[in-house]
């Protein structure tokens, strides 16, 4: 495990130490640019696998043999007796 380490470590110590000035200029919109990017980029993940995900389980939801079951639990359709109507 200590070699790994070295090997993640060392090219990055080595890089600040060893390098020169760029001379170059960043635009300060250049980083809300990247941001917009990003944002786009983790939105577009988390919604393609929800997507996915959904479109998979309903594919394999229509083969089911037994229908789902209703929030309670039951698949009664009958009413409860609060909402009977009196005869």
């Amino acid at each position: 495990m200590r070699h790994r380490s070295f090997g993640l470590i060392f090219p990055v110590v080595a890089a600040a130490i060893l390098s020169q000035s760029a001379y170059g200029y960043l635009d300060p919109g250049t980083f809300s640019v990247v941001g917009q990017v990003l944002a786009a980029f983790f939105t577009w993940v988390v919604l393609g696998f929800v997507f996915f995900k959904n479109f998979f389980v309903g594919l394999f939801n229509k083969f089911r043999k037994t229908p789902p079951s209703s929030p309670s639990g039951t698949l009664s359709t009958e009413q409860p007796a609060s909402h009977k109507q009196a005869s």
